[in-house]
């Protein structure tokens, strides 16, 4: 028998990675993954606003309704470390010497503060598109520039040693790299696609803060037993 796993999802973008890419991966382990975008506003008349992450209060109460589904064996997090609230745990008092350290520290303390057993929350270091930056040629193949682009990304990723160290800065962030190369890169349908282009398997090699959080997935079901 399978195990379902709730991921609340920062937008359509990484809805349409975990339906296309994560899915099939982890359909082999036996674990069924359910993306639910979140839900930033909920108007007077009834209208729902979904994907981004405004209010940390939000987010708390969306958690707690999917921790109460029993159906679901993990309740796990697909959001963006790049420009959470000041409301969020640990934010106001981060500890840590790099990326790599802060990030484990605010999931840390949003896992104390939910405090339940079956609540795994993840940070995406620092953005979606970082995990792009493990293939900067498989980004440009999607463009026509292909050249320019990927060599432009390429000068990009050789700063750093893991595409996840690539920066929170609003001019430096992943997307805005991209973006400034590639200004038809729309986030819903390339990011996904390249995603799948590239393999989770080699994206787990370059980018060690979301493989980790993929092995707690994949061998969730070898601790349950």
């Amino acid at each position: 028998m399978g195990s379902k796993v709730n991921i609340l999802v920062e937008g359509q973008t990484e809805e349409t990675f975990v339906n296309s890419v994560l899915a099939p991966y982890l359909f082999q382990y036996g674990i069924f993954p359910v993306p639910i975008i979140v839900k930033t506003n909920i108007e007077e008349n009834g209208t729902t606003h979904k994907g981004g992450f405004v209010r940390y209060s939000e987010i708390r109460k969306q958690i707690l309704r999917l921790l109460n589904d029993s159906s679901a064996d993990i309740v796990t997090t697909m959001m963006d470390y790049y420009a959470l609230p000041k409301s969020f745990p640990g934010k106001d008092d981060i500890q840590g010497h790099n990326c790599f350290e802060k990030v484990r520290y605010l999931e840390r303390a949003w896992s104390e503060d939910i405090h339940h057993k079956k609540f795994f929350p993840y940070l995406q270091l620092h953005e979606f598109e970082s995990i792009l930056f493990t293939s900067p040629l498989e980004i440009a193949t999607v463009f026509s520039e292909k050249q320019y682009i990927n060599r432009r990304l390429e000068d990009v990723r050789k700063k750093f040693s893991s595409p996840e160290e690539i920066n929170d800065n609003p001019n430096t962030n992943p997307s805005s790299r991209i973006i400034k190369v590639a200004p038809e890169y729309q986030k819903v349908f390339h990011g996904p696609l390249i995603a799948g282009r590239i393999g989770l398997e080699k994206i787990k090699d370059e980018c060690h803060h979301f493989s980790d959080w993929i092995n707690t997935l994949k061998h969730f079901k070898d601790k349950k037993t």
